[in-house]
Order: C-alpha cells, then sequence, then structure tokens
C-alpha cells in the first residue's frame, strides 16, 4: 500500500493509458505484457510506464520497443512484472520528483558512471586500453562523455569501441590540444562487453582518456 501512495503524485499527471498486466512478463524484467495492447507494434515506442502497484511499484521505465500485448523496457525494473499489476502509460517523462528516479537530472546522477583517466602510449590496437571494468550483467552503460588530452606532435583518431569488437565512434584530434567529445543518448555497451579506446598516433607523446557516462 505505501508503494502505491508514493507514486499517487505522479499517476495524477497527464497520462495516455492506464492498465494492467494481463499475463507474466519476463524473468529479466524488461516486458509488459497487456492483452489490452492491440494497437500496431511501434506504436507505443517511446512512451513512459510508470508501474503503479506490485513488487516493483514506482519504477518508471522508457518503452524501447511495443508489438500488440507486449512492451520491452529500456532497462530491468528489478525482477518479473506478474499479472495484475497496475500502470499507466505517459507520453514524456514526468519531473515530479518521488526519488525513485522520475526526476531526469536525479536519475542522471544516481546512476552516473564513470572511470579514471588511460593513458594510450602506443598507436592502434597494441595500445587500446579499457575503459572501466566490463560492463556487469543486467545492465548497460552509455558513456556519454571523454575528456581527451592529445600531447603528441601529429595528428591522430580516437576509437571508442567494444574490445576487439565493434566500433562505436572515431573523434579528430589536433596535435596537442584537449577535446571534449560526447553525445547526448551515450554510445551503449551491453551487458558482457568491456568499452575500449585506441589513438592512431602517438608520435611526440602520449593520448589521454576520461569517460563519463550513466549505467542502470
Amino acid at each position: 500500500m505505501s508503494s502505491d501512495i508514493d507514486v499517487l503524485k505522479l499517476e495524477l499527471r497527464p497520462f495516455i493509458k492506464r492498465g494492467f498486466a494481463t499475463g507474466p512478463g519476463n524473468v529479466g524484467g524488461t516486458t509488459l505484457v497487456d492483452a489490452t495492447l492491440v494497437e500496431a507494434a511501434t506504436f507505443w515506442d517511446d512512451c513512459w510506464v510508470l508501474l503503479r502497484t506490485g513488487d516493483y511499484a514506482g519504477a518508471l521505465r522508457r518503452v524501447t520497443a511495443s508489438v500488440p500485448g507486449t512492451l520491452t523496457l529500456d532497462h530491468t525494473v528489478g525482477g518479473l512484472i506478474a499479472p495484475g499489476v497496475q500502470y499507466v502509460m505517459l507520453t514524456h517523462i514526468p519531473t515530479q520528483d518521488n526519488g525513485v528516479h522520475s526526476n531526469p537530472e536525479k536519475w542522471l546522477h544516481d546512476h552516473h558512471s564513470e572511470a579514471n583517466q588511460v593513458t594510450i602510449a602506443l598507436a592502434g590496437a597494441p595500445g587500446e586500453q579499457n575503459l572501466g571494468p566490463v560492463v556487469p550483467a543486467g545492465v548497460t552503460r552509455r558513456i556519454r562523455t571523454l575528456n581527451i588530452r592529445h600531447a603528441g606532435t601529429n595528428d591522430t583518431v580516437v576509437t571508442l569501441l567494444i574490445a576487439g569488437g565493434a566500433i562505436k565512434d572515431s573523434i579528430g584530434i589536433a596535435p596537442q590540444t584537449t577535446r571534449l567529445w560526447g553525445v547526448q543518448d551515450g554510445a551503449e555497451f551491453a551487458a558482457g562487453e568491456q568499452p575500449a579506446v585506441q589513438t592512431s598516433d602517438v608520435t611526440g607523446g602520449s593520448t589521454y582518456v576520461t569517460p563519463m557516462g550513466v549505467e542502470a
């Protein structure tokens, strides 16, 4: 009962649908099943789901994919969403802060992720450095900014990538300069992936990189 009261102010904000889970979601807590959602695929994408009751009352999640009867959420609510759990759907994230990450700035603060500065002293793959630890199970890490200082005397290209795998972005850096690279949504690394960075040229000096982002 107390959890339901905690989210009452949010629930009373403008919403576009009120419903309840008609079946169990997945064990990972990233899907909500409601047979009354008969709209075409993608119809509910980018809406926000606020759970009103149940074990995870107060959880606020963005819909990343929707098909008739099922919503996929951007990250786990903590466990399976059981049949009968009540929810409301909103078109945008609320700004009322009830202490459970409904305030965007609070959410970013609570899920802030950063790693120590790394020094890249060798060019290319031999100099590749890991940016923090491997992403833990059940979460996603988004690197939103890289503070890059290049002490070398030649231009270099800093590459953000999955260690030994796909490239996320490449950033050109002039000699002996500092640059702050950033993207609003962040470069996404899934659970089990190792964020890493390389530089293409270290003639005359190393390249130094500090990452910051969110993990949830």
